[in-house]
Formats: C-alpha cells, structure tokens, sequence
C-alpha cells in the first residue's frame, strides 16, 4: 500500500483546487513510493532523510531499493493536515486498530476531511462495507482519494472496475467524484523501484453507446500490463453511505419505482480532471487513439502521467 507517483500527483491537482488541511486518515500505513527529489520538484519542497523521518515500518519501504520517507512527515509536512491511519492490527504502528470489514463504530462517524486509500480495498474481503465506512469517517465536504488495481497486479484479493466506485459516489449522492483508468507504461530500462511507473490516463463515465456487435475478447486484447483505477470524491450534505448500486448492464430492467438509476445522476463538476483547469504544472501529454477495451466509457485525459 502506498503513495505512488500518480496518486501524489493527483494530491498535488487535489490541493491546488481545494486546499488539503484538517484531519487526514491513510488506511494503513503507507509507503511513500518515489524518490526524494521528485517529491521536492512536484511540491517545491524539501524533505530530508533522518531517524525521525525514515520508514523503517511499512512492508513496502523495507523492500524498497532506495530509502523512504514517513507517509506521516510527507502529509504532515505538504499540506495542513494532522496525520492518522487506521489498520486491523498494530504491525505497522497504526494509531486507530479496526477491521474495515466490519461496521465502524459510531465514535469515529464525521471525523476526518481527507482519507487515503492506496491499495486497501484490494486485500479485504468486504470491500463494499469498507467503501460504507469511509464515508461514515468522512465529515461533509470531506474528501476521498481511491487507488486500486484493476488488472494485472499479482498479490490482490481483489480487482476493481472503474464502475464500482462511480456507481457507489453516484447512487449515494457525493457532491462531486472524478473516476479515472490508469494503463501502466512500464519503462525497464529506466525504471527505478517496483512502483516506478507512468501511466496513460483515462477518465469514466457511464455515458455510451452500446455497439451491437462488440467484440468482448477483442476488448480484452486491446491493453496489455497493470491498470489501476483512482477515483477523487466529495462528500456532500445529501450524501449517503449504504445505497447499492446495480450493474450498469441491468439498470434498464429495473423496477423504475424501486430501482434509482445511478447512471442519470449529476456530479456538481466543479472539480477539473487532473491536469485540466487550472494554472499549475503540466505534466507532458501526448496522443492516443486507442481507449481502454474499445469503449466510450473512456476519455483521454493524459499521458505519460
């Protein structure tokens, strides 16, 4: 579990739209997966290696080439925030032991502005009641940042469809969420550590039109490697945290009295796509023909990410 270079930058899209400050809650203590120097060139920032700061707890930093920083002191040293994880045992130094596979007591409903998930729900058995909690843990406007796989990756439980997480942000009414694929480029000769990679990002949408012959194992050829999905969700005054979603396939068939029809429903859309709308840095783009499984689920967004 861990930060990675995609998930830190869309922190960095993140906080120059919405400042990120007050309580923040990682799932789990996280690797900080990148080198020093491009954390500083993201952020203008300095970070620095010593016994207070070094990561000598998380599984990831032990397997990692290089050192690594403390998801703490990276957190608490880039944004305002004060710094808590929460994990269902104490192996890793997590300051809040509970198992997200069950319902998270009432204590802790509405207490946190921002939470991380880099890699949770893909080792629990209930991710659906985990994704519950999250939202009870949210305060309004409290903010969620989702990086999952979604193929490809050796060593989860689980893989996730962009759909999953739209459809739960959409039926529960967040005030905003921005969904995302991300295709890993995977660079041998350049690569540095096991999470070194650059991606093409891909946004989601429900919104398509069904092609009478679609060809399912052509889809399943058109990528190759690891993807994985990120999602960036708001909580609003109206949001709710334990409607559940039906497939997109179904929902035509549904009771129309019984049934709400996720796939209609509006985010507020002020947040740009990551990359989009705002006078920040720019990360390089580059062209691409081809969307992910050949579907118009998907938009380009940026490359080389």
């Amino acid at each position: 579990m861990g930060f990675c270079r995609q998930n830190i930058k869309a922190l960095f899209y993140e906080n120059q739209f919405k400042p990120i400050k007050g309580k923040f809650l990682c799932l789990g203590r996280q690797t900080v997966n990148l080198e020093i120097s491009e954390l500083e060139k993201i952020f203008n920032k300095k970070y620095f290696l010593n016994k207070e700061t070094i990561d000598n707890k998380t599984k990831h930093a032990k397997l990692s080439k290089h050192k690594r920083i403390t998801d703490k002191y990276f957190l608490e040293n880039t944004f305002g925030v004060k710094y808590s994880s929460i994990d269902a045992n104490s192996y890793e130094n997590a300051n809040i032991i509970h198992d997200l596979n069950k319902d998270i007591p009432k204590k802790y409903y509405n207490k946190f502005d921002f939470i991380f998930s880099g890699g949770l729900l893909d080792n629990i058995f209930n991710p659906s009641t985990a994704l519950k909690n999250l939202t009870k843990l949210l305060k309004k406007n409290g903010r969620i940042l989702i990086w999952e796989p979604s193929r490809g990756l050796v060593g989860s439980l689980l893989h996730f469809t962009p759909e999953y997480f739209y459809s739960y942000f959409a039926i529960n009414r967040f005030l905003d969420a921005k969904v995302y694929l991300l295709v890993h480029d995977k660079n041998k000769k350049k690569m540095i550590d096991n999470f070194d990679y650059l991606v093409n990002v891909y946004s989601y949408s429900p919104f398509f039109i069904r092609k009478k012959k679609f060809d399912y194992l052509k889809s399943a050829k058109s990528h190759n490697g690891i993807h994985y999905v990120m999602a960036i969700a708001e909580k609003g005054t109206r949001t709710t945290a334990d409607k559940n979603p039906m497939n997109l396939h179904y929902i035509k068939f549904a009771d129309k009295k019984k049934r709400i029809f996720w796939d209609k429903f509006k985010f507020n859309n002020i947040r740009p796509h990551i990359g989009g709308g705002l006078k920040v840095k720019k990360f390089k783009m580059i062209k691409t023909k081809l969307l992910p499984y050949n579907t118009e689920h998907y938009k380009f967004v940026v490359g080389k990410f």
